[in-house]
């Protein structure tokens, strides 16, 4: 019989941090979260589970090398996470940048925040502490990490301009006008043409980039057009773009 695969994650405070159990179907353990200092006591719990989280799935990839969210169940412990991915409310917002790599590779993750999880604090403690595999789960030794003072992210690099973040936007506009049902496969159809396509940039008129800033409201966008007649949007950050959006030009040769 087919399994899902899942992660499932518990976080608790601890000696003025916090741990957050976790386990897979393969695999289980604990991650340390150091404290910012910088977050409000009742946020950060939940700071650190984004973290920890964000360590799990895209650093140690414990639930599977090149994972996306398609076929995936996630155990959430705090619950605001999942309203924070799920519906996008102003008393969420200060999660909101630590959750967009989630919100774009991760979307179609199933999520939930049961009453009894499968990383149970108690029972992970004990199989630690006796260096013992748990069941058919081997244990997983993971390295301290540190509440984010940055906003979490989870970068594709292109060998014309470096790293890329893909904005959720650009993700259901891929899906959209290619009429794809699953989100992860439009998020891994632009990694791939970000990463493995030249890009050239766009000969555009400047009545048209003028047009163009006062739309996105910036007028230092860069317009790159790609193989396969798609053009990118590309807004400028201090190490890194946001590719905001895309879209198909008839008037560009594939290349």
């Amino acid at each position: 019989m087919h399994k899902t695969p899942y992660l499932s994650v518990q976080t608790t405070g601890h000696d003025n941090g916090y741990r957050v159990y976790w386990c897979t179907d393969l695999h289980y353990g604990i991650v340390s979260v150091r404290p910012s200092g910088s977050i409000p006591a009742e946020r950060e719990i939940a700071v650190a589970e984004i973290a920890a989280l964000h360590h799990l799935l895209t650093v140690a990839e414990v639930a599977g090398r090149d994972r996306t969210g398609e076929e995936l169940e996630v155990e959430l412990s705090r619950g605001v996470i999942q309203k924070a991915v799920k519906h996008l409310r102003k008393e969420h917002e200060c999660y909101f940048t630590h959750l967009h790599w989630f919100r774009t590779q991760f979307s179609d993750a199933k999520l939930s925040v049961p009453k009894h999880s499968k990383a149970e604090p108690h029972e992970i403690n004990n199989h630690l502490t006796s260096g013992l595999d748990w069941g058919s789960r081997a244990m997983f030794l993971s390295e301290p990490i540190d509440i984010p003072s940055q906003p979490l992210k989870a970068p594709v690099f292109s060998t014309g301009i470096g790293e890329v973040v893909i904005s959720i936007h650009a993700v259901k506009q891929f899906q959209r006008r290619n009429s794809m049902e699953s989100t992860s496969k439009s998020w891994r159809k632009i990694r791939s043409m970000i990463a493995n396509e030249k890009m050239v940039m766009s000969n555009i008129d400047q009545s048209v980039l003028n047009q163009k800033a006062q739309k996105w409201h910036r007028s230092d966008a860069q317009y790159s057009d790609c193989a396969r007649s798609w053009q990118l949007v590309l807004l400028p950050e201090n190490t890194y773009w946001i590719l905001a959006t895309l879209y198909q030009r008839t008037d560009i040769r594939a290349f």
